[in-house]
């Protein structure tokens, strides 16, 4: 419903930009948390699965934490079937 002296188009692009505003914020905190958690170990090659978890855990979905972090969903769905320590190293696919 548009709010008084807006049109229905105006209104329409109002949500669209909140949408907008709301998925670069989840983003955003998507990026800051992937930083904190990089700097915290000392391997470079830290891997990205747990983080994603805890993000789903706390609300943000999956396939947005990958979008943002260029990760695959693929690989993070395989890591909860069949976790790699991290003495296993990084996994090769095949």
């Amino acid at each position: 419903m548009p709010v008084r002296g807006q049109s229905r188009t105006e209104s329409a692009e109002n949500r669209e930009l909140r949408k907008r505003v709301r998925l670069l914020e989840q983003g955003n905190e998507v990026l800051r948390r992937a930083v904190a958690y990089r700097s915290q170990g000392g391997r470079a090659e830290k891997r990205l699965d747990p983080l994603v978890g805890e993000l789903a855990a706390a609300g943000t979905r999956v396939t947005a934490t990958c979008r943002v972090l260029d990760l695959a969903r693929q690989s993070y769905s395989r890591s909860l079937v069949d976790p790699v320590t991290d003495s296993e190293g990084p996994r090769r696919i095949e």
